[in-house]
């Protein structure tokens, strides 16, 4: 395997460098020991925020980016302790000018700036009304401050009373950002931090120096499907920034707009990639997802019609998919939320058209599946690279080594054993073997001895023209396509590589070729 080569190679050179290099010392060594871990960002346990209250509160949008923070590899969250957020009403959206590259940090940024661990403001119990100044995750300050009879944070004015979250939690509505940088309409203030620091991407959803485009017309179902395919597109920015996610690269194929209504709200089960990736053979194997019809129904079958809400599901709700499928979600005390034994994460994204909840595996997907797919899907397995018998003929050497392991075909071994330059002339991949029996031998008089393999008596006994009549008999056997049973229905021809014509033809369960494959040899 690629991957067992390349541990290999790194040995032979951990070996190499240590046998060339003078001995280090001791403080050194261990200095060139040390493993700097990775430093995971701390966040407020959020589990306890409702989609019913940030979507009464007018904050879903803000919330909606929160899917960033979606590796638990890459942050600590602080069960237990006290934290307030900052969550600005209708924030704009991401600038789809900025560059993907740039939008992850961009994002986390602003969330960061937008959240304080360690304490809450309480308030409304704080008599106490002189402005005080705290500082956010992101590392800038916060000044809140009492005018008119109003709190502000920084110049954005907090609206109605901060919202308790139960056990450590504040949820505080601004009505803008906390910080005039992320406001495409502000002017930063002469020697203020927002005139002083570099402004991150303007979070603008289009650029006023383009001209505006055309409007266009189109088909409910295409104006629908473009509508959703966009939506969908946005979640690029949300929780994989830097590439399009799996999902929605199996979406054009999948055609959902045939199952889809103008006009009405639908929810998508959206895996995210690892979900796809599980399923990925390290180096060689079968990947079900490379069998087009089965990656389309299933991706058919993670939408459902009508919006689905976390804070609304009940334990043994039960709802079909789009293709009728079965959807059984289980309600945990903690308020989890289980789908067909898949957890569904916490926070779902609102879209105009429906609901995204996220889920960390492919629904209605398991190894009996994957197993039954493979067996009626073999040619979609990318198999090992092997050197024998011949390293430029993969379809041969793997045939050749089947056969030899089954070990009750040893005419045709043999056979493949005799002629050199086969592999020239059966190269790479994608074949079928028309290989046949020890009684089709026997039926037509044919016996091949053992000792026609031998390299030692070959150019002895076999003359050239007995040599290059084997080859022709293999070459009739060998057709340069792959072919399942399935597929040999009645009349379908299939040629050699010998340029022999067969046909097929059915005679009860059995399929026959019209052609005889046996010659004198």
């Amino acid at each position: 395997m690629p991957t067992l080569r390349l541990l290999l190679a790194m040995a032979t050179l951990a070996v190499a460098a240590t046998t060339a290099a003078p001995a280090a010392a001791p403080a050194e060594e261990a200095a060139a020991l040390t493993l700097v871990q990775p430093t995971r960002q701390p966040l407020p346990d959020t589990s306890n925020i409702t989609g019913e209250l940030i979507e009464r509160l007018g904050v879903s949008k803000f919330f909606s980016l929160w899917l960033v923070f979606n590796d638990p590899t890459e942050t600590d969250i602080k069960t237990g302790v006290d934290y307030v957020i900052l969550a600005p009403k209708e924030p704009a959206p991401l600038q789809k000018e900025a560059d993907p590259q740039d939008r992850p940090a961009i994002v986390k940024k602003l969330l960061l700036d937008h959240v304080i661990l360690g304490q809450k403001l309480n308030l409304a119990g704080r008599e106490d009304k002189k402005p005080f100044t705290l500082s956010t995750l992101g590392g800038r300050d916060v000044e809140f401050s009492f005018k008119q009879d109003q709190w502000f944070a920084n110049e954005a004015l907090i609206v109605g009373s901060p919202a308790e979250i139960p056990a450590h939690g504040e949820l505080v509505v601004l009505n803008k950002y906390a910080f005039a940088d992320y406001d495409p309409s502000a002017v930063p203030k002469e020697g203020s931090e927002a005139a002083s620091s570099p402004a991150p991407a303007v979070l603008s959803s289009s650029s006023s120096s383009q001209p505006a485009a055309e409007p266009t017309t189109a088909a409910p179902e295409e104006a629908f499907l473009g509508d959703l395919a966009d939506e969908l597109s946005k979640i690029t920015e949300v929780f994989n920034l830097t590439r399009v996610p799996i999902f929605n690269k199996f979406l054009p194929d999948a055609k959902v707009s045939e199952l889809l209504k103008p006009g009405e709200q639908y929810t998508v089960l959206f895996p995210m990639d690892r979900a796809f990736q599980k399923w990925h053979p390290i180096d060689w194997g079968f990947y079900p997802f490379s069998v087009p019809e089965f990656t389309s129904e299933i991706v058919r079958s993670h939408f459902v019609h009508g919006t689905l809400r976390l804070d609304q599901i009940t334990d043994g709700f039960q709802t079909k998919t789009l293709t009728n499928r079965t959807l059984t979600f289980k309600k945990l005390p903690s308020g989890d939320v289980i789908v067909n034994g898949v957890p569904v994460m916490r926070r779902e994204v609102a879209l105009q058209k429906g609901t995204v909840l996220v889920i960390p595996d492919v629904l209605f997907v398991n190894h009996q599946v994957v197993q039954e797919l493979r067996a009626k899907n073999m040619d979609k397995e990318t198999p090992p690279l092997i050197a024998f018998p011949w390293w430029n003929a993969q379809f041969l050497s793997h045939a050749f080594l089947s056969l030899d392991k089954n070990g009750t075909f040893p005419s045709i071994e043999r056979l493949l054993n005799m002629v050199p330059n086969l592999h020239l002339r059966v190269p790479g991949k994608d074949y079928t073997f028309l290989v046949p029996t020890e009684d089709a031998f026997q039926k037509a008089g044919l016996s091949i001895p053992s000792w026609w393999s031998s390299e030692k008596h070959q150019s002895d006994v076999l003359s050239p023209k007995k040599m290059e009549t084997i080859e022709d008999f293999l070459l009739r056997h060998l057709i340069h396509r792959r072919f399942y049973m399935r597929e040999l229905v009645p009349e379908l021809q299939m040629q050699a590589l010998d340029s022999t014509t067969y046909i097929v033809e059915h005679k009860g369960e059995k399929s026959l070729l019209s052609e005889n494959v046996f010659s004198e040899l």
